[in-house]
């Protein structure tokens, strides 16, 4: 009998112990291995195979080729495009070359951790620049919350529709991929996601994904029924993560790593959550956009460098988020909430934020036009949230941020850390 008790001690003292951690977790750091952080020198094989027009049929590529992504190439007529682990496609600068999933159409990109996937630059080593290529679209038929659902990203008016009745809808598998150098500008100057998912539904399996130097944001979900884990985002010039059109999303154990001197004007975040992007084009009858966020690590480099206005995460006036159990370092300012929310009648539910840790940051809870300071954090900063405002230096509160190779950004001795010390 003392024996089973001291077992059952045990058993508790290890989920409380997991359940008060924060940030990115896992036994190993699973960031080392098939990511990249010299992606701009790296030197890729030249290809030797091009890919361009229609995928109208099953089509699989082969495993150590290399293969040259020309204008925008279609997978269409259902068809499954299946990617080998180790294979990498080159996204053609000149013809500003896309690969696009259509509503039906899967792609199956199942790397390995030792053998991932990767989309990148057609420019040589050292001369790769973010915008290079436009980058990967995936649209699936998971319900949203636009009237006409559509992508308006230069795409073929015949293949531009998403979404649909079908929450576990699959548009295939993404797993141990990078995507680099991608979001090129649109005809109207609009820069592209390097990963939009529009529409898609939760049979999808995203996993360990690397998304590095996008010109526009890193990852943008349209509607869709989305279930992540180990997204990675390493200095987008726009959003790492931006949730719009009713998107029902969970995120789990995520990294981003900001630089400020590569972020584009307008204040970027690294979680944007809006209803809606166009008003007009909205049925407000669907449900609004909802996003979990948990076990999240976000740093800012160069943290002392003032006046990039970057933030943790923006929300407007009827989206919904839970942010927990999460890490942001290095900010100006953590959560912003739009102007145009009354507080007097907010209700807090529209965004839970607890258990997280808030450090260097140098304001944490504030709205577009930094007003309500108070009226703000008196609604966060409560005990029974478990909000912890630090001021460490990262080399104390990471365990590696050597950049240079891949950091493991899990936060070490946790207990120290969520006591302020």
């Amino acid at each position: 009998m003392k024996r089973v008790f001291i077992l059952f001690f045990i058993m508790l003292y290890g989920l409380n112990f997991s359940q008060s951690e924060s940030g990115i977790y896992g036994d190993y750091n699973w960031v080392a291995n098939w990511t990249n952080f010299k992606s701009k020198a790296t030197e890729y094989k030249s290809p030797t195979i091009i890919l361009a027009g229609e995928i109208t049929e099953n089509r699989t590529l082969k495993r150590n080729q290399t293969y040259l992504l020309t204008g925008k190439v279609y997978v269409v007529n259902k068809a499954i495009l299946e990617i080998e682990a180790g294979t990498i496609i080159r996204g053609d600068f000149d013809s500003n070359a896309a690969l696009i999933i259509t509503k039906g159409a899967k792609l199956i990109a199942n790397g390995e951790e030792n053998d991932p996937i990767v989309f990148t630059s057609s420019k040589k080593e050292n001369e790769r620049k973010p915008g290079d290529w436009a980058g990967i679209v995936i649209m699936g038929e998971a319900p949203s919350n636009k009237f006409t659902g559509t992508l308006n990203q230069d795409l073929n008016p015949k293949y531009n529709a998403y979404g649909g009745s079908t929450i576990s809808s699959c548009s295939g598998v993404l797993k141990y991929v990078r995507i680099e150098f991608a979001g090129s500008k649109t005809k109207n100057n609009e820069a592209l996601s390097a990963l939009t998912l529009a529409g898609v539904g939760n049979a999808t399996k995203i996993e360990n994904v690397q998304v590095s130097n996008s010109k526009g944001d890193a990852y943008k979900f349209c509607g869709g029924n989305i279930v992540a884990n180990k997204l990675i985002a390493i200095k987008s010039a726009c959003n790492d993560f931006n949730f719009t059109e009713g998107v029902q999303a969970s995120l789990e154990n995520s990294l981003s790593i900001r630089c400020p001197f590569v972020s584009a004007q307008g204040a970027p975040k690294v979680f944007e959550i809006t209803n809606y992007e166009d008003f007009k084009n909205s049925d407000l009858s669907k449900p609004v956009t909802k996003v979990k966020i948990n076990f999240s690590t976000a740093i800012r480099l160069s943290e002392k460098e003032k006046g990039y206005l970057d933030a943790v995460t923006y929300i407007d006036t009827q989206s919904m988020a839970e942010i927990s159990n999460s890490v942001f370092s290095g900010f100006e300012k953590g959560c912003v909430f739009s102007d145009k929310i009354d507080f007097s009648k907010y209700k807090f539910g529209n965004l839970i934020f607890r258990n997280n840790i808030l450090n260097a940051c140098d304001k944490n809870f504030v709205t577009d036009k930094l007003e309500n300071f108070d009226q703000v954090n008196d609604l966060y900063l409560k005990e029974s949230n478990n909000i912890k405002i630090l001021a460490l230096d990262p080399v104390a509160l990471f365990y590696s941020t050597d950049f240079k190779s891949a950091p493991d950004l899990r936060v070490k001795l946790q207990s120290n850390a969520l006591a302020g010390k």
